[in-house]
C-alpha cells in the first residue's frame, strides 16, 4: 500500500494549547509522522472563548513553524485549522474569524462540551449546518454524551455530521469504555476518519499500532479510506465516503 496519509487532528502548533511546548518538539513529531507515511498534518489548536489564542495569533506562530520546516527540508505539508468546543457563540466566532475550518473548507473540527449538563448539541449542529458548515466531531468515543447512548451517533450521522476517531482510543489510552466504544464504532462503520490527536511524539506509537490494527482487521482499502481518502476529501472540500 502506497502511503500518503493525512493526520487531520493534532496539537503540534507549539505553545498554543496543551500540545507541544517548542518548535523543536513539533519538528520531531513531523519527522516521526513522515516515517509512518504521513505527508500532510493539520494543526488544530484548541479554541475556547476567553481561554485560547484566536486564529490570527495562531497564524503568526504557524508561519514561523512553516519557515523552520522549509529550512530543514522536512517533506510535510502543514495546514492550520482549529479544534473548537461546541458553544452558543460558535457561529459568531466563525463569522469574526476567531476560528478556522480545515483548509478553509466547509469542514469544522469540533469537540463536545467538557460538561454537557443538558447542552443542546443537536441545535448547535443544526445552526452550523444551516450556515453550510459540516461539523467533524472529534473523538466521540471519549464522550459520555455518546458512550451513554450510541443512538445519538446515528442521529447525527443522519444530519450529515462526520466522525473522527482517536487512534489511541482503540488501545485503551482513555480508558476501557472509550476503547470499547471506539472498537464498536469502527466495527459498525460509524466513523469517517482516524487521527492521532497528537499532543506529543508519543501519539505516533499508537498511530503506528492503529494502522496495523485497521489493516489486519478491515483491510488496506479501509485503512486508506480512514487515513487518506476521507481526510483528503475534507481538505479538498469534497464529500466524505462511508465505510463499506
Amino acid at each position: 500500500m502506497a502511503k500518503s496519509f493525512i493526520d487531520i487532528h493534532t496539537h503540534l502548533l507549539p505553545q498554543t494549547d496543551d500540545g507541544t511546548r517548542s518548535m523543536k518538539e513539533s519538528l520531531a513529531c513531523f519527522e516521526k509522522a513522515i516515517e509512518l507515511g504521513f505527508q500532510t498534518i493539520v494543526l488544530t489548536p484548541h479554541y475556547l472563548s476567553g481561554v485560547n489564542y484566536d486564529y490570527d495569533t495562531n497564524l503568526r506562530i504557524f508561519r514561523i513553524l512553516s519557515k523552520k520546516v522549509r529550512k530543514k527540508n522536512i517533506p510535510v505539508q502543514l495546514i492550520l485549522a482549529s479544534e473548537v468546543m461546541l458553544s452558543d457563540d460558535i457561529i459568531d466566532n466563525l463569522m469574526n474569524k476567531k476560528i478556522a475550518t480545515i483548509n478553509q473548507s466547509q469542514y469544522l473540527l469540533v469537540e463536545m462540551p467538557m460538561y454537557n449538563n443538558g447542552y443542546d448539541v443537536k441545535n448547535t449542529i443544526y445552526q452550523l449546518k444551516e450556515k453550510k458548515y459540516i461539523p467533524v466531531i472529534a473523538h466521540p468515543e471519549r464522550c459520555d454524551y455518546f458512550q451513554n447512548d450510541l443512538t445519538k451517533i446515528d442521529n447525527l450521522l443522519k444530519m450529515g455530521v462526520v466522525f473522527q476517531l482517536n487512534a489511541a482510543s482503540l488501545f485503551g489510552l482513555y480508558g476501557k469504555t472509550a476503547r470499547e466504544t471506539a472498537r464498536y464504532l469502527l466495527k459498525h462503520k460509524k466513523i469517517h476518519l482516524i487521527a492521532s490527536d497528537a499532543h506529543s511524539i508519543n501519539a505516533y506509537d499508537s498511530l503506528e499500532k492503529t494502522i496495523k490494527y485497521v489493516t489486519k482487521l478491515y483491510g488496506e482499502k479501509t485503512c486508506e479510506l480512514l487515513f487518506s481518502i476521507n481526510p483528503q476529501a475534507i481538505i479538498n472540500n469534497k464529500e466524505v465516503v462511508k465505510m463499506k
